[in-house]
Order: C-alpha cells, then sequence, then structure tokens
C-alpha cells in the first residue's frame, strides 16, 4: 500500500508507481465519486478525447505533409 499527505493547499501527490501504472499526465482530468464510507476517497481518471493532441504531434513532424483535398458537391445557389 502507498501513501500520500495532504499538504496546507489541500493537494495530493499520487505516488510515482501509481501514475506510471495508470499512465498519469500532467493536465490529466480526474472525477471524485461518493462512497457511503466516508474514510473511503473514490477517485477515476477521466479518459482523453481520441484526437486530443493530435494537431500537435502533426505539426511537431519533420516531414511536410499535405492534406488531400477532397471531392465535395455543394448545394445549387437558391436565388431570392
Amino acid at each position: 500500500m502507498q501513501t500520500a499527505r495532504v499538504s496546507t493547499k489541500g493537494q495530493i501527490v499520487l505516488p510515482q508507481k501509481l501514475r506510471e501504472r495508470a499512465r498519469v499526465r500532467p493536465g490529466d482530468a480526474f472525477e471524485f465519486l461518493d462512497s457511503d464510507d466516508p474514510d473511503v476517497i473514490v477517485m477515476r481518471k477521466l479518459s482523453r478525447r481520441p484526437n486530443e493532441g493530435l494537431v500537435d504531434a502533426l505539426l511537431a513532424c519533420p516531414h511536410r505533409f499535405e492534406v488531400p483535398k477532397g471531392r465535395r458537391e455543394y448545394p445549387k445557389k437558391i436565388e431570392l
């Protein structure tokens, strides 16, 4: 069992092994769930959106890339 203390600011540092196992990264969000036992706090990591960070990863790519232009059909213009 790993332990942590609450700071004077109400902050808790998650132990490193727990952060690694849960793949916790800076900026990750968590939610806290109610428990019948006041001594039990349930914390759940919220999952990231599937494409979160994709733009940054593409912009960091050392090779130039272009997004292929798709074929679009536009609706006919309606004159009033």
